[in-house]
């Protein structure tokens, strides 16, 4: 009998990507498996024992979990990462903030906006790698990005003083406006700002956001038939045991 091939998931189920992720590992796995996976939603230090016992053959996970734990295990390894860094001795499933900022870029284009913006989330990489990749796509084709940049405050800033001053921010900009927000919370942010701003949505401000996640979507007012959201994009590395 042919070995299937023994894989540990250590993927998040609470947002989109984590799900869309484990549906496309599950695709693979019955064109080319079978595949046997190891899946448990209790805490790490559950789960090396178990681990170690079941003869895993490789590892799919999210570099926020990466452990020394789970490097001694010495086993071939997928990790999924936002940031430039990778773990030593493993593949990678890299977001292609590249792809995701060309689709926000050319769907703003196509519905014949000419006044463009960004609204992300600072000192993050995978964040701001999209504000560049946008406003160079676009700088590109003849136009020019406005990037909101948050103070830093001295002390922790409440929600509604950001959200009235994203509000005066995107007032002061020329209309109408597209806006790309780094992924859906950032979008539901921009819309809630629209809101205290006055301005209408898509009229005055067309939103694009980033995950495509369903849950965020739908309690978006106006919903996401209104405004827009991509799926995250990824470039799969994958290792030799995925062949089996």
């Amino acid at each position: 009998m042919a070995h299937i091939p023994r894989v540990i998931l250590f993927i998040e189920t609470s947002r989109a990507f984590g799900r869309g992720l484990l549906y496309g590992i599950a695709k693979y796995s019955k064109l080319h498996g079978p595949w046997a996976f190891y899946r448990e939603p209790r805490g790490l230090e559950t789960h090396i024992p178990r681990i170690r016992n079941w003869g895993a053959d490789g590892i799919i996970m999210r570099d926020s979990l990466i452990s020394r734990q789970l490097l001694d295990l010495d086993l071939p390894t997928i990790t999924v990462i936002h940031g430039p860094s990778r773990a030593v001795k493993s593949s990678s499933v890299i977001t292609n903030s590249y792809a995701i900022s060309v689709s926000a870029a050319e769907h703003l284009l196509e519905r014949g906006f000419r006044s463009f913006a960004y609204c992300g989330f600072s000192g993050y990489y995978w964040s701001e790698e999209r504000e560049r990749f946008f406003s160079k796509i676009l700088k590109d084709a003849g136009y020019m990005t406005a990037v909101y940049r948050r103070p830093q405050p001295k002390k922790i800033e409440s929600w509604l003083s950001e959200q009235r001053r994203i509000a005066a921010w995107l007032k002061s900009l020329p209309k109408p406006l597209g806006v790309m927000a780094c992924n859906d919370d950032r979008g539901q942010h921009v819309l809630e700002a629209c809101k205290v701003a006055g301005l209408g949505v898509p009229e005055d401000v067309a939103v694009v956001g980033v995950d495509n996640d369903s849950v965020i979507c739908d309690i978006c007012d106006p919903p996401s038939q209104a405004w827009h959201s991509i799926p995250r994009m990824a470039v799969l590395l994958p290792p030799r045991f995925w062949t089996g």
